[in-house]
């Protein structure tokens, strides 16, 4: 009897040294393969985690940001290249943030990418959308394919910028009537004095 490894092994599934092109991932202490998670921010299909949808979210308005604030002196100057660039933000990010990123969530949810319908009611939405940010997904291979990519450190700083960006919001508006009531108890303390 030969026990040596052979060196070219036929493909079958009841080959002892055969190796399955999958990899293995402990989910909730059972043992499940499945194929490598490969979809990317682009892809249309797949199912993404919530850091990783708030990431995807947070980048494209960024950009924008970015670019109308390199670009503003020329799209002062031409308003239709501004109209252009604006026209083209609303329609991509329209179909990504509000189509395509939340099918792929729903679909890490274990739910039909048809309830991203409901992102489209109004005040509905709000319940909706907060559903999708906070809802834990599925572990392991669900009727949607296979769990979403591991986080990188990229996408915890992404998924911090809404927290800065309303941090930011609220300092813009309480500092400055925080100023106002200053100068306000200042002439108030200064009248007192004076009678």
């Amino acid at each position: 009897m030969n026990l040596e490894k052979p060196t070219n092994p036929p493909q079958t599934d009841n080959n002892a040294y055969y190796t399955p092109p999958k990899t293995m991932q402990n989910v909730d202490n059972e043992h499940e393969y499945y194929e490598e998670n490969d979809k990317t921010w682009y892809h249309l299909s797949g199912r993404i985690g919530r850091l990783r949808y708030l990431t995807y979210l947070m980048v494209p308005v960024l950009l924008i940001g970015v670019l109308v604030a390199v670009l503003l002196p020329v799209l002062s100057e031409d308003s239709s290249v501004a109209e252009i660039l604006f026209i083209m933000f609303i329609a991509v990010y329209g179909f990504y943030g509000n189509i395509i990123y939340p099918i792929r969530r729903l679909n890490d949810l274990n739910k039909t990418g048809w309830f991203c319908l409901f992102g489209f009611i109004p005040f509905v939405n709000i319940i909706f959308n907060l559903y999708v940010m906070f809802a834990r997904g599925t572990d392991g291979v669900n009727d949607y394919g296979n769990p979403p990519r591991a986080n990188r450190k990229i996408h915890y700083i992404g998924a911090l910028l809404p927290i800065i960006a309303i941090i930011g919001i609220l300092l813009a508006i309480a500092i400055p009537a925080y100023q106002d009531y200053t100068e306000k108890a200042q002439q108030q303390y200064i009248e007192m004095q004076q009678q």
